[in-house]
């Protein structure tokens, strides 16, 4: 894809790293400098702390309702469990991040669906890692290694939901690993 066409309506879905508005507006200001004549819109549908299963709550007010013809997907930090890696290593965490992931695949896949069924043309970002240092403090992360080491599966999860709805990826998390805080 070479860029939005013409007269698209564009919903960014996502969590606080859609919410807050930095790329969404920098997407949205490159467009209306430089390709104005596209009259291409975009809507930040992103909710702050919210995950797959709340896009799917607000799904048909403030996603469809705007009639998009595309949705950029970066989700799935708030779906990941990640509050299980302060618990001690053992079954009662592994089953706990294994249900979080169970849960991200299955709506995730919700989401693509009702999405398609609208004749929305998706693409999906992997999920952001948030890798901050108080993140990494809390979690007694190494400085050489992502805080979340789970998320590679949820990343792959985005990458298997690629082919089953043919949408475009967009694969950020080697390049977030090469981050150094």
């Amino acid at each position: 894809m070479n860029g939005f066409p013409d007269n698209a309506r564009v919903c960014f879905l996502g969590d606080s790293i859609t919410h807050n508005n930095e790329f969404v507006s920098r997407i949205s200001a490159y467009y209306h400098e430089n390709l104005k004549e596209r009259n291409v819109n975009f809507y930040n549908c992103g909710v702050s702390g919210g995950g797959i299963y709340t896009l799917l709550q607000i799904f048909d007010e403030d996603i469809i309702s705007r009639k998009p013809t595309h949705a950029v997907i970066m989700i799935g930090i708030n779906d990941s469990g990640r509050d299980s890696l302060a618990m001690p290593r053992g079954e009662e965490r592994y089953r706990l991040l294994n249900e979080h992931f169970e849960n991200y695949k299955k709506n995730l896949d919700l989401l693509t669906k009702k999405l398609t069924d609208n004749n929305v043309e998706i693409i999906l970002c992997t999920p952001h890692l948030m890798m901050n240092i108080r993140c990494r403090t809390l979690l007694h992360c190494r400085v050489d290694m992502p805080c979340f080491p789970h998320m590679p599966i949820m990343c792959e999860a985005m990458l298997q939901a690629m082919d089953i709805s043919s949408a475009i990826i967009t694969n950020i998390y080697p390049k977030q690993l090469s981050i150094k805080p």
